[in-house]
């Protein structure tokens, strides 16, 4: 049992590091390259905002399980490199929506489109079998992480 442990352990770690790196290449080959993966996973969770309230940028922190202050010194830098927009809420205007700029949104559909060849690509060497299999595997990993946070 150690032994698999050992090396679930590596293939976790392997992979994780694998995809990050792959995802930062993507980005750099695109118009995109002045931001970092985390950039554009909160470019992301900005994205999933679907009304003004889910825009604003505690829910967004909320949603990237940050606080307010980390996504702040991240939302200066987007600002800064002219990704992000602010503005007040005007239902209360002590609240602050996050929007995206056309640049940021085209950053946004590089990204989906590196998610959807890859997942396509691993699909595509599964058997359906073994891809019900992962799904049920990954699933159960994904149930677990939540739980421990």
């Amino acid at each position: 049992m150690a032994g698999y442990l050992e090396n679930l352990n590596e293939f976790l770690v392997g992979l994780f590091n694998e995809i990050l790196k792959i995802e930062g290449n993507a980005l750099c080959s695109g118009e995109a390259r002045e931001i970092s993966v985390r950039d554009m996973h909160i470019i992301e969770a900005i994205c999933a905002g679907k009304s003004m309230r889910e825009r604003r940028t505690t829910a967004v922190a909320q949603r990237l399980g940050v606080t307010t202050g980390t996504l702040t010194v991240a939302i200066n830098s987007l600002e800064k490199k002219g990704y992000v927009e602010r503005q007040q809420d005007p239902a209360d205007r002590r609240m602050v929506l996050l929007s995206l700029t056309d640049k940021a949104l085209r950053a946004q559909q590089i990204h989906e489109n590196f998610h959807r060849d890859l997942v396509e690509k691993i699909s595509g060497v599964l058997s359906p079998e073994e891809m019900a299999v992962l799904m049920r595997a990954l699933g159960a990993v994904q149930d677990y992480l939540r739980s421990y946070q």
